[in-house]
């Protein structure tokens, strides 16, 4: 955040902000590279170079150099770090802490006999502390950087004893992770609570004692160690610094805490002879550093108590920032025992009480924590052994099962056996495996993976391979062929990498070793996350960049197999060739497997990873807002919809009259506080009845259906009852309209009704979100406009679609029922927010990428959804004109290379043929018809185990529908005759898949007046029909 920060002030153009942010996260990305290159060339020389050599020699040193340039650039180039480097997260700067530290290990290694090496130790430790403030990625190299300090502290080192080694990094891993970084906040939060309770302080005063506390015994520990005295105080000191920086605490239970606090004691006081002067002094140091580093996260706190527009969970006090730290906010996931989708609950099961700041009704009152009972857990009955498939929704049940082979809605309790092969195929194999093969054996396209055969696979570019995986490359459909993330390597990586691990085996004892540091890293930041995150089915998106740390690694195996062909050639004894020619050779060879295959891998990704001139987040952010009225209130929900927003408002300053509002976060308590504020240019919501006191700690209300009532009414009986959950009494809320209040913010509006009539789901939850939501619609008095984003569910009333007009990228709220009506559609407004005032994420260069992701977006929001709504509305109007013009905007601004044609453009086409455009017409439907008909083609060639595939993935089906529904369409509108060649190509395709059974392209297109539900049937049965063939 600091940091992003200060070069945030580099500019004084708000639209270069998030580029210098982006450019900061390339930098970043360099210095990892540059420590990557200077972490294998220490391993390289350590292999090549005989201990004890006095210089190296120049073959030598070419293979050196030529393993830490290709290993470097493959990883520079590779899928994962490219798409890292260029975006403003935190993973590169939390690459560029795991490359450092390890590096700095390696720097150690070579100065371990040296009266200052502690040095490198304790720059480790603060440099960790850094990075625990930007991700907890580097702590994972502490096991490979125990085995450094094991095999070069002990050169006749065994198995045991680098057991011992990892044992004992696992402990210092968990002292860090349980310890240190929840601990110390479980301490701090102590000493606020008793200063702000006991002592009638302030919030955080508490937390300014402790750090000064702390500072002083560290600081007077520190002089005690540094004049050299091995006295009981400094012993002393160092316990205390310990207990202060939470290690003792690194669970619930006080007997744990006994437990590590009596070891602590052991150590420092039991056992001075063994425990030097000099190790002390380290350990105090270490703990120092990493103290300093991990203040960082200090910012944290102080600009959340500063309250800004954007303060995700409000961690303002010790208490809050330990709940933030711990990451409560994203729950638990079990991973030894637990229970598995098909366990039921038999009971609630109390988990405890916390501390909260206390809440405010009104300004003023005295800081004060109260507390709360935690959320309520469940108790089931029994439960399993390494539960793999653990979570009760049905959609990810449904993919546990179709991973085992089982039937969708099967919910008979996972065996052991079961779990272990789920978390190999899919946890293991798909979502870690598949990953590393996109950055060391090449990507089938961009599409995010779900398992079927066309989506997210690992192509390698030999056909003779692909062909067993994917077909023949000849056929390819267009998601593959002309899909920018298509990349291939040939392998080249993948081979040079394993080289790289038989030539460290071949060297024997150090070689061994050398491998074994490597392989935990590579271990520790793969298989290992894989294992502690224990991922659910259907993910947003791709994961790979939570294996960055593990690519890194293998990318070390990489540069060292460039040395090992290299080495290889210069040691080959061939009796008519001299050795000097062998090494040039060896030399030659080595340098061009360091340029060649990191250069074919820059060539591949370059398409696909250049971001230059895309605008995406920002011009949705901007068109969001502009989509707005003056005032407006505007409810959000995903992260997709809401970090746009907080871009476009708090760095270029658009709309800041808007209010967005997400209703996701409005079901946490500290999200209503921050809506009760004014933020940037708007007021805050007219949340005028829930109070703190009430909405702190009740989170949802009970519905009861009492038959039709006011909203204050209503209100005033859930906030009297003093249950919890309380009672909301009625599924039939009426709010009562102002006719006056209506006709000025609705002209021209008949509002014939009294009331405004919302309707609840009887016998449901009306939860924190719901509750504000009405409370200020009822006390707004239609003063601001609200406005839902269309891309925001429209569930929390199950009438509220009738309520919603379209108003360009959103729905605003009407007083009365608009469906079917003419105001259901804002078509002036939006004519003019398509023509003059909408942003168009660059998409009109044809050269520019966006991924699947971004393109369905695009597509489903503009160009198939409302810009062809728009001019249908607009031709139905009688407004030619206008709907050409929009129209032609469409094709103006979002290019058909950047964004293919996809069947939902059909109704873009429609439109098109509509307003008399038959030229684009025929292009969009041409097009869509192409690449249905490429499908077939490569159907029709896959071999019978790959089209089972393809047919159970429904790819079969989707190629039926992209073949047949284009040529409806052209049919509707007499433009068959200019598709004579595909409609003989389909005609051909149903021949070949369905037989004597095959109807013609005709009857598809122009189906006999038959009951609908009879040809739906017969048209479903096609494909039923080819999977039992």
């Amino acid at each position: 955040m600091l940091l992003y920060n200060f070069f945030s002030h580099m500019t004084s153009d708000p639209q270069k902000i998030a580029y210098l942010c982006n450019a900061v996260s390339g930098l970043v990305s360099a210095g990892t590279i540059y420590f990557l290159f200077r972490s294998i060339t220490h391993i390289a020389r350590k292999l090549l170079v005989e201990e004890g050599a006095l210089q190296v020699s120049v073959h030598q040193a070419v293979c050196i150099l030529a393993a830490g340039t290709c290993g470097a650039l493959v990883y520079t180039f590779s899928d994962t770090f490219w798409f890292s480097a260029v975006e403003a997260e935190v993973y590169a700067l939390s690459s560029l802490f795991t490359a450092v530290v390890f590096w700095l290990m390696l720097k150690w290694e070579d100065h371990a006999d040296s009266a200052d090496s502690d040095r490198w130790l304790i720059l480790i430790a603060y440099l960790m502390g850094l990075g625990i403030g930007v991700h907890l990625l580097n702590l994972l190299c502490i096991p490979a950087m125990a085995l450094i300090f094991y095999y070069r502290k002990y050169p006749q080192s065994n198995v045991r004893g680098a057991l011992v080694a990892l044992l004992t990094s696992f402990v210092v891993i968990a002292v860090i992770m349980f310890g240190i970084i929840q601990g110390s906040m479980k301490v701090a939060a102590r000493f606020d609570l008793f200063t702000v309770n006991a002592l009638g302080w302030s919030f955080n005063s508490g937390m300014i004692l402790y750090v000064v506390l702390m500072a002083l015994v560290m600081a007077f520990t520190l002089w005690l160690l540094y004049r050299g005295r091995n006295s009981s105080l400094a012993r002393l000191g160092v316990l205390v610094t310990a207990i202060l920086m939470g290690i003792p605490f690194i669970s619930s239970s006080p007997i744990l805490w006994l437990v590590v606090l009596g070891v602590m004691c052991w150590l420092l006081f039991g056992t001075k002879r063994m425990i030097s002067i000099r190790l002390l002094g380290t350990v105090q140091s270490s703990l120092v550093a990493m103290a300093i580093g991990f203040s960082c996260y200090g910012v944290i706190l102080i600009r959340s108590a500063a309250q800004p527009p954007m303060n995700e969970n409000d961690p303002s006090t010790p208490i809050t920032l330990k709940g933030y730290l711990n990451r409560e906010q994203y729950g638990s996931v079990p991973l030894f025992s637990g229970p598995s989708f098909a366990t039921q609950p038999i009971a609630l099961k109390k988990a405890g009480h916390e501390w909260k700041p206390a809440p405010k009704d009104v300004p003023g009152v005295k800081d004060h924590y109260i507390k709360t009972d935690k959320p309520l857990g469940y108790e089931y009955a029994s439960e399993t052994f390494f539960p793999r498939m653990y979570s009760p929704k049905p959609e990810h049940i449904r993919v546990y099962n179709s991973w085992l082979g089982r039937h969708p809605e099967d919910m008979s309790e996972p065996t052991f056996g079961q779990n272990l092969s789920f978390f190999f195929s899919y946890q293991v194999n798909y979502m870690y495996w598949r990953y590393f093969g996109w950055n060391f054996i090449g990507r089938q396209n961009d599409l995010q993976g779900n398992g079927s055969i066309m989506r997210g696979g690992v192509a390698t570019g030999i056909n003779a391979i692909d062909r067993l995986f994917w077909g023949d490359q000849k056929w390819y459909p267009d998601d593959m062929a002309r899909n920018k993330g298509h990349n291939v390597y040939y392998l080249l990586p993948l081979i040079l990498g394993l080289l790289g691990i038989v030539f460290q085996l071949a060297k024997k004892r150090k070689g061994t070793q050398s491998f074994t540091v490597v392989f935990f890293l590579f271990f520790m930041t793969g298989i290992a996350i894989i294992f502690y995150i224990n991922q659910t089915p259907l993910q947003p998106r791709e994961r790979d960049y939570a294996y960055a740390g593990s690519f890194y690694a293998f990318a070390i195996w990489v540069g060292l197999g460039a040395a090992a062909v290299g080495d290889f050639i210069m040691r080959l004894k061939v009796k008519k060739i001299p050795a000097s020619v062998l090494n040039l050779l060896g030399g030659v060879t080595a340098i061009h497997l360091a340029v060649l295959v990191p250069v074919q891998m820059a060539l591949q990704n370059w398409d696909d990873h250049d971001r230059s001139g895309r605008t995406v987040s920002r011009d949705f952010g901007a068109n969001y807002l502009n989509s707005c009225g003056k005032n407006a209130i505007l409810f959000c929900f995903g992260d997709n919809d809401t970090f746009p927003l907080w871009y476009a408002q708090e760095i270029e300053g658009i709309r800041t009259d808007v209010r967005s509002c997400n209703l996701s976060y409005l079901q946490a308590d500290w999200y209503v506080d921050q809506m009760r504020r004014d933020a940037y240019d708007s007021k805050a919501l007219p949340i005028k009845w829930l109070k703190p006191s009430f909405y702190y700690p009740k989170a949802y209300a009970r519905i009861e259906s009492r038959g039709e009532m006011t909203v204050e009414q209503a209100y005033r009986m859930m906030l009297e009852d003093t249950g919890n959950p309380s009672i909301f009494p009625t599924d039939h809320v009426l709010i009562p309209l102002d006719k006056a209040a209506v006709g000025k913010a609705f002209p021209g509006l008949a509002c014939e009704s009294d009331n405004m009539l919302l309707t609840l789901q009887d016998g449901g939850a009306l939860v924190r979100d719901g509750m504000v939501v009405l409370d200020l619609i009822a006390n707004n008095h239609w003063e601001r406009p609200i406005y839902w984003l269309k891309s925001t569910p429209t569930s929390l009333f199950t009438n509220l679609n009738g309520y919603l007009s379209s108003s360009g990228m959103a729905y605003q709220l009407y007083p009365t029922m608009v469906y079917g009506t003419p105001d259901a559609t804002q078509t002036e407004k939006e004519y003019n927010l398509v023509m003059h005032d909408f942003l168009w994420f660059g998409a009109s260069r044809k050269n520019i990428y966006f991924d699947e992701n971004i393109r369905n977006n695009i597509i489903v929001y503009y160009r198939s959804g409302l810009i062809p709504d728009l001019a249908m509305r607009l031709q139905h109007d009688g407004e030619t004109a206008k709907a050409r013009n929009v129209l032609q905007k469409c094709f103006k601004e979002l290019n058909s290379t950047a964004l293919p044609y996809q069947y939902s453009d059909l109704y873009l086409a429609m439109a098109a043929y509509e307003a008399g455009m038959e030229k684009e017409g025929d292009m969009v439907v041409r097009e869509i018809l192409s690449g249905g008909l490429r499908t077939f083609r490569w159907l029709k060639h896959l071999n019978n185990r790959l089209l089972d595939q393809a047919i159970a993935d429904g790819i079969l089906e989707e190629a039926l529908r992209a073949g047949s529904e284009p040529l409806r369409l052209a049919a509707n509108y007499k433009r068959s005759d200019r598709f004579a060649k595909e409609t003989k190509e389909l005609q051909e395709a149903l021949i070949v898949f369905w037989g004597n059974k095959a109807p013609s392209v005709d009857q598809i297109i122009n189906p006999a007046p038959i009951a609908e539900e009879q040809d739906t049937a017969e048209n479903d049965s096609l494909t039923e029909t080819t999977l039992e063939e």
